[in-house]
């Protein structure tokens, strides 16, 4: 808990949170994480595959993230990212 001597800060806080009738809620909304709000509209779409393993055809990606280990094998092998295009 806080000293019985307050600091100047503590002292100007109290007097801002009676000033302006504020509570405990308020201030822990205002500290809270103002990002939580916002949220990206395309999160957790799904995206269309762009790359196809030809050896598995179950095996997709998008493009995104990092490349699949099939892909990642196939281009050490010599061949292009363009090969695997759908």
């Amino acid at each position: 808990m806080l000293r019985k001597a307050e600091s100047p800060g503590v002292k100007q806080l109290r007097m801002v949170l009676i000033k302006y009738r504020l509570t405990p809620a308020d201030i822990s909304h205002a500290f809270a994480d103002s990002s939580k709000g916002r949220r990206n509209p395309l999160k957790g779409q799904k995206v269309k595959p762009k790359y196809r393993n030809p050896a598995k055809r179950g095996e997709t990606w998008s493009g995104r993230g990092l490349r699949p280990k099939w892909l990642v094998a196939a281009m050490k092998g010599g061949k292009k990212l363009e090969d695997f295009a759908i």
